[in-house]
């Protein structure tokens, strides 16, 4: 009871000192508190796919905290392991976990970071005592817009509608120029390889080999064990699967934190990922990549397949041809031939094209403004 007649008063105090109408002795008092209260954010974030929801969120928050360093994000979510766990146990004490059910009776902060079709309800919005901004994340697209009927990237980001007091603006993630840019991380975990093996448990003697990870989904993993065989040579890291593969050229990781996973992308001499963070992180990573896209029943995976293929062939001629072949063709041999036969400086070329839209500079104006 005294929680909530303190929440009360604390928002007639805002709305007070907003409309001029604190004496002039608590104005010190109120500025300091209109300041604290001006750095919050929330982030409303669901978990639909485990880990590339919570991870792009959780990414672009490290990232704010990173860059602003009076700003506090409070996090609702819905699985507090998987925080700690992408986190590696080391939280920042301006990032509070909370459960995404009790955002709607908290003291909602004056800026809402949104994510991935969290229902915005009128009805917790409508009443409210002061204004607030709501950045509604969309995932990551690379639609063009394509004329009347055929509505792209441009077409969202950046529009606004308003519900009361509150003013909701549409982020579109994409590396489109008329897209909002990807979340681009300073390197907080410049790992070595023989850290890196020995974070992970293994022995020095795979450090001079080739390195492939493997983030996909379990049909693509049972016709990559064919490629196992077909390059002893090479070593190939499996990651999120229960258990071992029994063959001598393949290590099954542990979880692995987002700064870690990042920093070992970058070791690798290819990458197969799966998600929409994973695929970023190996655009980032500027090595040849394949990205293993969730497969949808009505085919939707296709049209996405199409708009990111040209979006690399800019840069990488031919990538489109090599990712359909591997994703619609059931070609994952041949496809991932071609990837080790890749020439690595075109995919260095992406990288650093891919690092032009920074997202995290995009949100920092919008709440700094």
């Amino acid at each position: 009871m005294m929680l909530n007649n303190a929440k009360v008063a604390m928002r007639e105090f805002i709305r007070n000192f907003l409309c001029g109408k604190i004496d002039e002795k608590f104005a010190f008092f109120g500025s300091s508190f209109l300041w604290f209260w001006w750095q919050t954010v929330d982030f409303t974030v669901p978990v639909i796919d485990n880990f590339g929801d919570l991870g792009f969120a959780l990414s672009l928050a490290i990232e704010l905290l990173e860059r602003k360093k009076d700003l506090k994000i409070r996090f609702f979510s819905e699985n507090y392991e998987l925080f700690l766990d992408m986190l590696d146990g080391q939280i920042s004490k301006n990032l509070e976990y909370l459960e995404l059910k009790d955002w709607s009776t908290s003291t909602h902060s004056p800026i809402r970071c949104n994510f991935f079709g969290e229902k915005i309800r009128e009805e917790d919005l409508i009443g409210q005592k002061y204004p607030t901004k709501i950045l509604n994340f969309d995932y990551l697209q690379f639609h063009k817009d394509r004329g009347m009927g055929n509505p792209g990237v441009g077409s969202l980001h950046g529009t606004s509608y308003n519900i009361a007091e509150t003013e909701v603006i549409h982020i579109v993630p994409s590396l489109l120029p008329e897209g909002g840019g990807v979340v681009i991380p300073k390197e907080h975990h410049p790992l070595s390889r023989s850290e890196f093996l020995k974070y992970i448990g293994e022995t020095s003697d795979l450090i001079d080999r080739h390195w492939c990870s493997i983030f996909v989904y379990s049909d693509t993993l049972l016709s990559m064990k064919e490629v196992f065989k077909k390059y002893p040579e090479w070593v190939f890291f499996v990651c999120g699967v229960d258990g071992k593969i029994e063959m001598k050229n393949v290590v099954t990781l542990p979880f692995l934190p987002l700064g870690i996973y990042g920093a070992f992308l970058k070791h690798c001499d290819a990458n197969i990922v799966r998600g929409e963070n994973s695929l970023v992180s190996a655009l980032l990573a500027g090595k040849p990549f394949l990205w293993d896209i969730y497969k949808e029943n009505n085919g939707a995976h296709l049209g996405k397949m199409e708009d990111f293929g040209e979006y690399v062939d800019g840069v990488i001629p031919g990538f489109r041809d090599v990712l359909k072949e591997f994703i619609e063709d059931g070609g994952v041999w041949e496809s991932v031939e071609r990837l080790f036969g890749e020439d690595r400086e075109r995919f260095e070329r992406l990288g650093k094209v891919v690092r032009e839209g920074n997202l995290v500079r995009l949100v920092m104006r919008m709440i700094e403004n």
